[in-house]
């Protein structure tokens, strides 16, 4: 493993860009005194997908005593620019360095470069051992980038500046490291204690947690710059599950015997600051987009759960604070937030009796989802933000309502003298549920546009499960029962067609309406996929070994593993739809797996 220090070899892509602010900006005009120095920040690295069109908004990247609305110039680099932004398509992977010049009403002009780091439009993280690679759809093959020797190696983020963070699991301790794609770099070593990856900004700062049972600091490195902040540390003290505001400001628990206070962070500060202290622990459920956080905490006078707001230097305010004081009296538990940052929140009794709200951090107020007489729950949140859930009206009777917030409308979705259960949303919101009853299990899909509901599978005697749901909609289900296998529902023309017989599974979705099937035989495994476009299985392998799905991107190959004797381990294979064949990738010592899709994913 190569490992250097970003002071003295700096990556592909943290180079430190010469932009506005930066060295090697240079601001031209008429002769006369120099101009003043620039006064906003450099244009940051970026990254890119191949062959798919990319755009960088460049007006945030302008310098107000020049002027405003400069007209944007490419000097090198490629690309084109379309208004105020920098607009390429980059056929292969690498660092790219792009240089622009904003041309000023006054005559002057400033030139900035920027690096965009290139990566595959298809991309996988495989392991193969205790080693990692990054498997590259363009060019069809493996990347290595980091080996683990005797230590296993745990793959944790990719930061947005397209660097790859994983953890090395030594004996005595944890190791946190940061591939770029060129080379690696350890961050915040200690051959005494444990260094694990916490969190990432959308700048890329890493935060990361070092101590050990004993004790644990927050930390913060910076990627360009091998810069390392202390966060919060003190003897006997532990600091765990930061998250970062859409403004940056961390927020994160920290205490001591189990009793965490809540506290902020802001770059560059010297100390955190306290943001929420009791004598109960305080428990970190969401950020705001608003820069604030959700978090919870005991009421030490009426031992209830509450929930509170707090916003950076704005003070806390009680989740639901305005309703009456016996809702306020309950235990209030977080159940999630719609995309505008509303707070979904639950009341509850001793007895089990809930209610749901939603909160505004904006307005400080509450609106009801469901107060009924019986027990509403929490189900899920559809796409469009609608909130589903369940009511309880009787033991094994719930019924299904889903409530709208922009019209402040409620649609029961399903009532009946059955059980009915969410299975899944579709792309469009629309809610797929089961029927659970004597007679058997069926499944249903409500029409959020319509308010109706159309039968998906419902024969006396069979049981349906939901399998899988695909980006254009199509509900892939098994069947059990007198007629076993797997089918695929289209939610247009509403027909089922049968894809498989007994012992065939859904594996997962390749794009286009596609998806891959397995086949078991009772003795061995193979692997097909069904073909959205003929209503057909088309073959992908078929040995007498087991053929183990892994992955499959939206416009490129499907991977997957299979042990080729007299090997004892598995390597992994492409299957490309357009010529059918597959190719053999490894040959490995040591059994290979994809770990995750980092781009392409259906």
């Amino acid at each position: 493993m190569q490992v250097r220090n970003l002071h003295t070899s700096l990556a592909i892509s943290s180079v430190l860009v010469s932009g506005l602010a930066g060295t090697g900006c240079s601001i031209e005009g008429p002769e006369g005194p120099p101009a003043p120095p620039p006064e906003s920040s450099s244009i940051p690295s970026q990254m890119a997908n191949t062959r798919v069109q990319w755009s960088f908004d460049l007006s945030p990247f302008t310098l107000e005593h020049l002027g405003s609305n400069p007209s944007w110039s490419v000097t090198s680099g490629g690309g084109e620019i379309q208004g105020t932004e920098y607009v390429n398509t980059f056929e292969s992977t690498g660092s790219y360095t792009v240089r622009v010049r904003a041309n000023y009403p006054s005559g002057e002009t400033t030139t900035s470069d920027f690096d965009v780091l290139v990566q595959s439009d298809v991309m996988a993280v495989v392991e193969c051992g205790n080693d990692l690679f990054l498997f590259d759809g363009e060019t069809g093959g493996l990347i290595p980038f980091a080996s683990g020797g005797s230590s296993p190696l745990n793959y944790r983020a990719q930061l947005p500046n397209g660097w790859f963070v994983y953890e090395r699991m030594g004996g005595s301790s944890i190791d946190l490291c940061v591939y770029d794609m060129e080379s690696t770099y350890e961050v915040g070593l200690s051959l005494s204690t444990d260094t694990a990856y916490a969190a990432h900004t959308l700048s890329s700062v890493l935060l990361y947690e070092q101590g050990s049972n004993a004790e644990t600091g927050l930390y913060a490195w910076y990627p360009d710059g091998d810069r390392t902040e202390s966060v919060a540390w003190r003897g006997g003290m532990h600091n765990r599950n930061p998250v970062v505001s859409d403004s940056e400001v961390v927020y994160f628990e920290y205490g001591n015997n189990g009793q965490p206070d809540l506290y902020f962070w802001n770059y560059g500060d010297p100390n955190p600051t306290t943001a929420f202290s009791s004598d109960y622990p305080e428990v970190i459920q969401g950020v705001v987009p608003n820069g604030g956080v959700v978090f919870s905490t005991n009421n030490p006078s009426t031992l209830e759960d509450d929930l509170y707001y707090y916003r950076e230097h704005g003070g806390s305010f009680t989740v639901g604070g305005d309703l009456q004081a016996s809702e306020q009296n309950l235990d209030m538990t977080y159940r999630g937030q719609l995309s505008g940052g509303l707070v979904v929140f639950s009341t509850s009794d001793s007895l089990g009796d809930q209610n749901l709200w939603l909160w505004s951090p904006f307005g400080l107020n509450s609106f009801a989802i469901a107060t009924g007489p019986n027990a509403e729950t929490f189900e899920g949140i559809a796409p469009d933000d609608r909130v589903l859930f369940s009511i309880g009206t009787a033991p094994g009777n719930d019924d299904l309502g889903l409530y709208h917030h922009t019209t402040a409308t409620t649609n029961i979705v399903a009532s009946s003298p059955d059980n009915e259960l969410l299975e899944a949303f579709l792309p469009n919101s629309d809610v797929v549920f089961a029927v659970e009853s004597a007679a058997g299990r069926q499944l249903k899909r409500f029409n959020v546009v319509t308010a109706q509901v159309d039968v998906i599978a419902d024969t006396p005697g069979e049981d349906f499960r939901l399998a899988g749901v695909l980006s254009d909609g199509a509900v892939v289900y098994t069947q059990t029962g007198s007629s076993q296998g797997l089918h695929v529902w289209n939610p247009i023309s509403g027909i089922s067609t049968p894809v498989a017989g007994a012992g065939s599974a859904f594996e997962g979705a390749a794009g286009d309406g596609d998806f891959i099937v397995s086949l078991d035989s009772g003795s061995q495994t193979d692997l097909a996929l069904w073909d959205a476009g003929t209503s057909q299985l088309v073959t992908i392998a078929q040995t007498d070994a087991d053929e183990q799905f892994q992955c499959a991107f939206a416009n490129g190959p499907v991977i997957f593993s299979r042990v080729v004797a007299p090997s004892t381990t598995s390597d992994l294979f492409k299957w490309d739809k357009e010529d059918g064949q597959e190719v053999r990738m490894t040959a490995g010592s040591a059994d290979h797996s994809v770990v995750t899709v980092i781009h392409g994913a259906p």
